[in-house]
């Protein structure tokens, strides 16, 4: 299945934590719903910044285990290395203070 951010958010620039709660609450109830891969597409968003990625992406990790989501979520059409660097970290972070929490 393909998750537009664009359309989830009605907006072409993905910046705020508002936003990023919206395609969150999306993004866990497609995850809660089916089994199949969610591709997370990021075609048409000029701008993405760590608070929408935060609230949007890092609360699905901090609730979920890495193993049990690694292989549903995918992610397409990222605009350039800086957006996917930003993503990789706000991943990391996200597992990270997933352990320590469930230590």
């Amino acid at each position: 299945m393909n998750l537009s951010i664009k359309e989830v958010i009605k907006s072409n620039s993905a910046s705020d934590n508002d936003q990023g709660n919206i395609f969150f609450n999306k993004l866990k109830g497609l995850l809660e719903e089916q089994n199949n891969k969610i591709y997370i597409d990021f075609q048409g968003i000029d701008l993405v910044t760590t608070a929408f990625l935060n609230d949007a992406i890092g609360k699905i990790f901090l609730d979920y285990p890495f193993d049990e989501v690694k292989d549903k979520i995918k992610f397409r059409n990222i605009r350039d290395r800086d957006d996917l660097e930003m993503l990789k970290l706000v991943i990391t972070n996200a597992i990270e203070m997933f352990d320590k929490i469930n230590k």
